[in-house]
């Protein structure tokens, strides 16, 4: 009998891990790679290196590695910079994992799903939180929502986003 190896898993965060202060978002992707390291699957937290958050590139929390993502905080130009890095590092390592899991479905999560197939993890991005919702919205399913599916809620997501980040103060 084959035994199966460890799940490869990267969880993709779009803040600072671990939290500072709290961190509904944060704590759920902890208990998630807590759970998960558990049952014997290897998990890498990759986040941006936010100016309030650590500021180890990269580093073991909880026996749990975590990279994040450096870039210049100059508004615009910092977004911009982030989501090349996180192109550059999904490009380059992305492969190495058999599934991607984007826990919010904000900038970075939706960046993630716009790689190209090759380039991703063989069981897919599996999108957590609004995209998510919406989706369970839509079809009535209990079931996560995977990356190739986002295409028709993707116009609605991005309308969604651009409003609650034009209301943010």
């Amino acid at each position: 009998m084959a035994v199966e190896r460890p799940l490869r898993i990267l969880m993709i965060l779009d803040n600072c891990y671990p939290a500072v202060g709290g961190g509904g978002a944060e704590s759920q992707v902890r208990t998630l790679v807590l759970c998960l390291k558990r049952l014997g699957n290897r998990v890498t937290i990759l986040t941006p290196k936010v100016p309030y958050g650590r500021q180890i590139p990269i580093e073991r929390v909880e026996g749990i590695p975590v990279v994040r993502i450096a870039y210049p905080f100059v508004k615009g130009f910092g977004s911009l910079m982030l989501w090349l890095r996180l192109v550059w590092f999904l490009r380059s390592h992305g492969r190495r994992y058999d599934a991607w899991h984007a826990h919010i479905a904000h900038y970075i999560a939706a960046l993630a799903c716009a790689m190209p197939l090759d380039w991703a993890a063989s069981a897919g991005v599996l999108l957590h939180g609004l995209a998510a919702d919406r989706w369970r919205e839509k079809t009535k399913s209990d079931r996560g929502l995977l990356a190739g599916e986002l295409s028709d809620l993707f116009p609605e997501l991005m309308a969604e986003l651009a409003l609650s980040s034009a209301q943010d103060p």
